[in-house]
């Protein structure tokens, strides 16, 4: 899955299942684009009215992420912003979220390919059928097995595949926000930093 696949899909699920639902490099796209959307239309009030006051914070990361910093600062300032600043702060940021101020969609494809190289947040994706399922990483499918309540082991296949490697990371970061935690039986070659696998080994 290239750069502009993953920008579209975040997208798409983002309107489809809200950005709380999103990992972390897809909510940095669709925040961007939420606002561009809005800005377009309603204006950056509606975008705030629509996801919280404490979502200032999450549009000033996204648009960070993508080297938007005036963006980006316009967002912090709200936080803290007096009435008279606030009016003014929302014209601004809507003028320079319109004109795509310091960024363009190459500054996004950018973003995500860099994500992808460090390979740590891929999107994951999780089926659940009966007591098992799968994860789904970059069109690739990973078994779940249920032990316990509400505990998970995903299964990582046996070999020494390097372009694994990122989905290896994803998986161990996505089990280990869970609560309670996931495991991944890695029976592969590789390795992560930390204690969050279960090796066959062990």
């Amino acid at each position: 899955m290239n750069a502009e696949s993953i920008i579209n899909q975040a997208i798409a699920r983002g309107e489809e299942e809200g950005m709380m639902a999103l990992a972390p490099v897809e909510q940095v796209v669709f925040a961007v684009a939420e606002a561009e959307v809005y800005c377009d239309m309603e204006g950056v009030d509606a975008l705030l009215e629509k996801y919280g006051g404490d979502s200032v914070t999450m549009f000033a990361h996204a648009f960070a992420a993508i080297g938007a910093n005036e963006i980006a600062a316009g967002f912090a300032a709200l936080g803290g912003a007096s009435p008279s600043a606030r009016e003014e702060l929302l014209s601004r940021l809507n003028g320079l979220i319109t004109k795509r101020h310091e960024y363009t969609y190459e500054s996004i494809q950018g973003f995500v390919e860099q994500r992808m190289s460090t390979t740590a947040d891929l999107p994951v994706h999780v089926q659940h059928v009966g007591r098992g399922g799968y994860v789904g990483i970059d069109g690739t499918d990973y078994p779940i097995e249920h032990v316990e309540q509400g505990v998970f082991v995903i299964h990582f296949p046996g070999g020494n595949t390097p372009v694994l490697q990122s989905h290896l990371n994803a998986l161990h970061r996505y089990a280990g926000r869970q609560e309670p935690k996931w495991f991944v039986e890695n029976r592969s070659k590789l390795c992560v930093g930390g204690d969050e696998s279960r090796s066959e080994d062990e």
